[in-house]
């Protein structure tokens, strides 16, 4: 870049030297006085002697030297792109009072109807308690990824596997079914890549996205969120969708949902 400008003017300094060398050895176009800023007048004779002095190469060296530290490096274009994104302390207090309220909003009984943030009761009965022995399948379904867990348990000792399969935009934005057969093949892949076929397993399913439990094993989609719209799922329970997707798919997959949240 730093190039490019000293191209350019070197190029800008060759036509004004050109310039000035024609007709009477003045430079065309200039009034026979220019008004300074400070209310005095710069004669022509004066601005064809300034006009020559930056011809001389200590002038060019030092403009030069000064293009080279302009603002125009990527960093700095990169910087006053995303300095309005840098938020202050006080910001993020603001960001943090009104996540408060809309999680406070969703817990309310006479708000949770309206609220943008569901704050819906789940049935958890207990947490682990490091003597559990194992092994779970766990999926984890928020947006454009789809996440698949083999969690290895033996005491205190937790081994975990994972892939990662995308969820491609015609998916997200295609029928119900689809999106359940493309999880159910999902699954599938990864139980035979770690041979798990035909083992009877207990799957944990992380569906991030409004429902309404109804138990530990049912969930009903309120509403999609995230770029997901999905038809047919709306109203429905997770569970049982993903159960007909399996069915659909069958050869191998012998797991059974143990939970969903």
């Amino acid at each position: 870049m730093a190039a490019e400008y000293e191209n350019f003017e070197e190029g800008s300094m060759m036509n004004r030297q050109a310039e000035a060398e024609r007709g009477d050895g003045g430079v065309i176009g200039l009034k026979p006085e220019l008004e300074m800023p400070d209310g005095n007048f710069l004669s022509k004779e004066k601005m064809v002697k300034a006009a020559k002095q930056m011809l001389q190469p200590e002038f060019q060296a030092v403009l030069q030297a000064m293009l080279k530290h302009m603002p125009h490096n990527k960093d700095y274009l990169v910087e006053n792109v995303v300095k309005p994104f840098i938020l202050s302390d006080d910001d993020y207090k603001k960001i943090m009072d009104v996540m408060l309220d809309s999680f406070n909003q969703g817990l309310g009984k006479e708000t949770n109807a309206t609220a943008a943030v569901k704050m819906f009761p789940t049935y958890i009965r207990s947490v682990p308690d490091g003597t559990e022995t194992g092994k779970v399948l766990a999926l984890d379904l928020g947006g454009t990824n789809f996440r698949i867990l083999l969690i290895s348990l033996d005491g205190q000792e937790v081994n975990m596997e994972s892939k990662i399969f995308l969820i491609p935009q015609s998916i997200m934005t295609g029928t119900g079914e689809q999106l359940f057969d493309h999880i159910a093949e999902c699954i599938h892949k990864f139980m035979k890549d770690h041979d798990l076929l035909f083992h009877k397993i207990p799957l944990g399913f992380t569906f991030s996205f409004p429902c309404r439990q109804e138990g530990l094993n049912k969930a009903i989609l309120t509403h999609w969120t995230k770029g997901f719209k999905c038809a047919g799922v709306e109203g429905h329970d997770i569970v049982q969708l993903l159960h007909e997707a399996i069915e659909r798919r069958g050869v191998g997959l012998h797991f059974y949902i143990s939970g969903i949240c």
